[in-house]
């Protein structure tokens, strides 16, 4: 059956080649290069890629092109030993350009011709310039031409053989240059006739690239030339070259892994026996190739006439022919033979390039593969568990055990036992005979296992509910309740000292049997689920996700985001095995087998530099080359773009920034390199920047932008003191002329006060003098008349000594400004004496003053009349027998007067007595209060606010 079946499906040979694989990345005048038309590509000591093109020059950090002398054929780029670029252009002579700022520092135009094909300088600072009509050395300003009749190419140019030695052609011939601090020569090299045939009478031989070293002082290595490649060997002035091969219009060299690399003019990239290598039919844009180069990543560059510039890198894995649909598992037997399990097909590659393909209807859902100590294959599909003894050799395969619900794991025993789980039926061990000795799934959380694993005398079983550890019959489920990150489980890894690790949903758990403990990791993971966990043959423990590689380093998971597993996103990795005989991962994905090379895997330790591609205030632009710099206080915002010098993919790129004077701490890390600071603090502020590669390896912090901030005019220690002097004064100012205001006011008020006074004295000094005297003598008249007999005279006489009382009341009311309260409650107790004394009314004043008041005339008079109707209506209505005057000072000044007399049942039904006293209360703006009873007697109250002042 199996012969059918090989006859049918053809074992072909078939050209495997499990070397790695290429990447191409293409850029042209749509990226931002100048023209598609390029001379020469150069990397840097910095690592810059600088190209050379038929409209200027361009120097590449990763990111951005910057591009100068668009209207400038530049066919060579020139680093010198200190690090100048020098651009070697058509028809203006050599230029040379800053390698930060772009900008031109020093135009050299040679005597011998403006052509300049190549530039070099010895250790002395003497100039050697290859141009359209030989080689011209310039020292200290002077020229010296030698002159080559056969007509130059632009890729003739001056090859490097030692400290200050260079050899070149002219006139068909190899010369050699050796200088001193002092002095220079240029002699031809003495030759052999195998050499002297090369390079003689022949105008399209030129030098395009070397590889050449010293060893003993002696320039040994290979040469290339457009027409032959060959060793060279340098001694003296004596040169020979050895193991000569026939080249086809080439244009440049260079070393990569191992090959030696040819670009040619209508061939693409060839090796040095002329063997294509790149060209349009498996990758190339254009096959005119004019310059190739490497750079520190290890990724070859290659510059094409029309076609652009490519990046071409080699990937660490490689996809293994005529595989395409999804492939559920993948193993590598003992000898190196590959067996893959799809929906349909059971897929061997063996060592020798062979590719079965197996499409028997008992292959149908592969699920696991794997192999006992002998190299049997036990083989899982949805329905049975199949056996062979060698596949390879013709033996059928036979069924030995039938399951229904998809077998998931296998586990081969040394007894010939046979555990396996199922997707539904929990764990079966199946005996020599073929036939289930035990069957676990009673006790299990879950029958729906994943995957079925041995470490140490343990099985363990992966669910979607935790690890299950069966020992000796007893069973312990491990699950997010005693430690584990999460409940999903589906790999599990027996390291040193028997620890178990058990990879979950998002990290791996490491589980030490001996103490039961559990310690986590899930820092830094990428993806949805661990598939599989090994150690390399460095002794690193990785841990495979369904997307990411990741080293466990310092307690943490470290994504490997620069090691490619698979080319794109559309690769789903299923499964994974690691073969440690080859330090390769094969991995069972949705789109074949991919087969990864581990033999240099680690963490990038490259990392990008960063720095200010595009610097605004507002709209301006700013350079940020001159720092500080220095801005307006009214142009205190800054808008900042970032670029990347990382020629690598930079998509996994991030960076953290601090700004200093304004943010308290580092930023988080972010992808997004623009920033915005709409209202930067007056002052110094500084840009700090740590870069992070795609590994997560983070950079020292580094200084991107310095700035100044000019303070504003008005806060500045001159203008702080001028403004303090002229608010001082200001306020002096002020100051005077509300006091001059509040005196001159004050002084009115006294003048207004002293016509008053001296008004009431004269007021007070006319009653006195004219009315009191008047009446004094109506009075005595009155009193001669009532001696006489008259009784109308001496009731008048009464009178107008009652009318002089008042009048002395009233002139001591307002006599003064200010009445002091105790000379008013003096005034009351002489008025009750007066009034109440002879009358069988005991009275009595108390005063409680909490400090001493003074009142206005207006309010003394006006308190004492009140006070005096009071006591004239207790003695003529109330039939009292006592009044108490009270009289209190706090907040208010409050008189009380009360009786013990008949009271009334009305006192609304006020004379004109009590209508006068509350008239004469409000117009000092007081309260005036009367409370009355029939039988109880009567209390006023006269109530006003006190002014302490």
């Amino acid at each position: 059956m199996l012969r059918i079946l090989l006859s049918i499906f053809a074992i072909t040979l078939i050209n495997l080649s499990y070397c790695q694989q290429l990447e191409f990345k293409y850029f042209n005048t749509s990226n931002g290069l100048p023209s598609n038309y390029i001379f020469h590509v150069l990397n840097d000591q910095q690592n810059y890629l600088w190209i050379a093109t038929d409209k200027g020059v361009t120097k590449f950090d990763g990111s951005k092109f910057d591009n100068i002398l668009d209207t400038v054929m530049v066919y060579k780029i020139s680093e010198t030993k200190s690090g100048k670029i020098w651009l070697c252009t058509y028809e203006h002579g050599a230029i040379q350009v800053n390698k930060k700022t772009l900008d031109i520092t020093q135009t050299i135009i040679p005597k011998s011709s403006t052509s300049v094909y190549d530039f070099k300088e010895d250790d002395y600072g003497r100039w050697l310039i290859r141009t359209y009509n030989g080689l011209e050395v310039i020292d200290n300003g002077k020229s010296k031409i030698y002159k080559d009749s056969i007509n130059q190419t632009p890729n003739n140019h001056i090859i490097k053989v030692g400290n200050n030695k260079f050899i070149f052609r002219i006139n068909g011939l190899l010369n050699i240059y050796e200088s001193t601090s002092s002095t220079f020569s240029v002699k031809p090299l003495n030759s052999d006739i195998n050499t002297y045939k090369c390079f003689t009478g022949n105008k399209n031989i030129y030098f395009m690239g070397d590889s050449l070293n010293l060893k003993n002082n002696l320039a040994q290595g290979k040469i290339i030339t457009r027409n032959f490649w060959g060793y060279l060997a340098l001694k003296d002035s004596s040169v020979t070259l050895n193991n000569i091969k026939t080249l086809k219009e080439a244009t440049s060299f260079c070393s990569w892994n191992g090959y030696s690399l040819i670009g040619t003019i209508d061939n693409g990239v060839q090796l040095i026996n002329n063997t294509p290598y790149l060209n349009t039919s498996n990758g190339l844009r254009c096959n005119f190739v004019t310059s190739i180069c490497t750079d520190t990543f290890n990724q070859l560059w290659v510059g094409t006439f029309g076609g652009g510039v490519q990046k071409i890198a080699k990937t660490n894995y490689t996809i293994l022919p005529n595989i395409s649909e999804i492939v559920n598992t993948v193993n590598i037997d003992n000898k190196g033979n590959i067996y893959a399990g799809t929906t349909d097909t059971l897929h061997i590659i063996t060592q020798s390039k062979q590719h079965l393909k197996l499409h028997q209807a008992k292959f149908k859902n592969i699920r696991a593969i794997t192999f006992d100590n002998s190299n049997r294959t036990y083989i899982g599909t949805f329905l049975s568990l199949i056996s062979s003894k060698n596949l390879l050799d013709n033996h059928e395969p036979l069924t030995i055990f039938k399951h229904g619900n998809g077998i998931s794991g296998i586990i081969p025993n040394s007894d010939g036992t046979v555990w396996i789980s199922s997707y539904g039926s929990g764990i079966w061990l199946i005996d020599k005979n073929n036939n289930v000795s035990e069957l676990i799934d009673s006790l299990l959380p879950t029958l729906m296992i994943n995957r079925i694993f041995k470490a140490g005398n343990a099985i363990w079983a992966t669910t979607d509910k935790g690890a299950i550890r069966i020992e000796n019959g007893k069973q312990k489920m491990l699950s997010s309740k005693n430690g584990l990150i999460s409940n999903y489980t589906g790999f599990i890894f027996e390291d040193y000292n028997k620890t178990i690790w058990i990879g979950c949903s998002n990290g791996i758990c490491n589980f030490s049997p001996t103490t039961d403990s559990v310690m986590c990791y899930s820092k830094g993971f990428k993806g949805n689920k661990v598939v599989s966990i090994f150690r390399d043959n460095k002794d690193q423990l990785l841990v495979l996700s369904n997307t990411t590689l990741h080293i466990l380093s310092n307690n943490q998971l470290i994504p490997l985001n620069s090691y490619t597993l698979v080319p794109s996103s559309d690769f789903t990795i299923n499964n994974a095995q690691y073969y440690p005989k080859t330090s390769s991962l094969l991995l069972a994905t949705s789109k074949g087998v991919v087969t990864v090379n581990l033999q240099n895997v680690k963490q990038g330790d490259i990392i990008p530099e960063l720095y200010i591609s595009e610097l605004k205030s507002d709209t301006a632009k700013i350079d940020a080359n001159n720092q500080p710099i220095i801005l307006e206080p009214e142009n205190n915002k800054l808008s900042i773009k970032v670029g990347i010098h990382y020629l690598s993919n930079t998509e996994d790129i991030k960076w953290r920034y601090w700004l200093e004077g304004t943010d308290k701490e580092w930023s988080e890390p972010t992808s997004n390199f623009e920033l915005n600071y709409p209202q930067l603090p007056y002052g110094k502020v500084k840009l700090w920047a740590k870069s992070i590669n795609p590994d997560g390896v983070e950079s020292q912090p580094q200084l991107l932008l310095s700035a100044i901030i000019k303070t504003p005019f008005y806060q500045r220690w001159y203008s702080v003191i001028i403004e303090l002097s002229l608010l001082i004064a200001a306020i002096a100012l002020i100051v005077k002329f509300f006091t001059l205001r509040r005196i001159k006011k004050r002084m009115h008020e006294m003048e207004v006060r002293q016509k008053i006074h001296a008004e009431r004295q004269r007021i007070a000094r006319d009653l006195h003098d004219n009315v009191g005297s008047q009446l004094t003598y109506l009075i005595t008249n009155l009193d001669q008349l009532s001696n006489e007999g008259n009784s109308k005279a001496k009731d008048l006489s009464a009178f107008g000594r009652n009318a002089i009382g008042q009048l002395r009341e009233t002139i001591w009311a307002i006599h003064s400004d200010y009445t002091d309260i105790e000379d008013f409650v003096d005034g009351l107790r002489k008025m009750c004496y007066q009034y109440l004394n002879g009358c069988n009314v005991e009275h009595s004043i108390d005063a409680k003053i909490d400090y001493p008041i003074s009142l206005t005339p207006i309010q003394t008079l006006n308190l004492y009349r009140i006070a005096q109707e009071s006591v004239t209506n207790i003695v003529k209505h109330s039939k009292a027998s006592m009044v108490k005057i009270t009289v209190r000072v706090n907040a208010h000044f409050t008189m009380t007067i009360a009786d013990n007399g008949v009271g009334t049942h009305n006192p609304n039904d006020q004379g004109y007595g009590l209508n006068n006293m509350k008239n004469r209360a409000k117009e000092i703006g007081a309260e005036f209060i009367i409370e009355t009873e029939k039988g109880t007697g009567t209390t006023i109250k006269v109530i006003f606010p006190v002014n302490k002042n």
